[in-house]
């Protein structure tokens, strides 16, 4: 039920709003393991999809310049690999006719993006994780609610690395505090990265020192 939705919500911003599918597959098509050949047949059968979907071949090479035999592979390889799916369809006249949808592509499409987003997501979560262990080993006890939603602000709104972030860590060594990381991070956030004079290094010297 919940994979429905999801099609038909891809679906209806696709029928509605002219959603740029296309843009979104030159992208992702490698990643969705298709070839050239088979991406340019599936934007041909989506740009066809935007007003019918009645099936033809000839239909087809007049919207990109591959013979109907190779146009007729790359259909099948679609239908293979889940992209296509054509049937028969009954008319008012009690004739039959070709028909597709691409349904299956809606949903491959968006079973990519979640599982982009939840990789993101995980490899994001599995850095303030390792941030969260280590500081906990030179604090030598767990980190409180609020120190661990401070870290993920640093991350998420602050926008610092968890290298930025380790690399404060071990200069404060068991000082390390989350507040003295914050500090950390924004004086270093406002240094020019050029080189810095003899003088101005001495100054900035006593800066970590007074926040260790």
């Amino acid at each position: 039920m919940r994979w429905t939705k999801v099609i038909m919500l891809l679906k209806k911003l696709f029928k509605n709003h002219d959603f740029n599918i296309e843009s979104l597959l030159f992208k992702i098509y490698k990643e969705l393991e298709l070839s050239t050949n088979e991406l340019m047949t599936l934007l041909a059968l989506i740009n066809v999809y935007r007003k019918k979907n009645t099936f033809s071949l000839t239909t087809l090479s007049k919207r990109i310049d591959y013979p109907s035999k190779d146009i007729g592979l790359y259909v099948d390889a679609l239908i293979d690999k889940g992209f296509l799916t054509i049937y028969l369809e009954t008319t008012n006249q009690n004739k039959t006719k070709e028909v597709f949808h691409l349904d299956d592509m809606f949903l491959k499409v968006e079973q990519h993006i979640l599982k982009d987003q939840e990789q993101k997501s995980k490899s994001h979560d599995d850095q303030i994780k390792k941030i969260i262990i280590k500081l906990e080993q030179y604090l030598d006890r767990m980190l409180k609610p609020i120190e661990i939603e401070q870290i993920r602000e640093m991350f998420d709104i602050e926008g610092y690395s968890d290298d930025d972030m380790y690399q404060v860590i071990e200069q404060l060594k068991e000082q390390v505090t989350v507040k003295k990381m914050q500090r950390m991070l924004v004086l270093q956030s406002r240094i020019p990265n050029q080189d810095i004079d003899p003088e101005t290094d001495k100054v900035l010297d006593a800066l970590y020192k007074s926040i260790k």
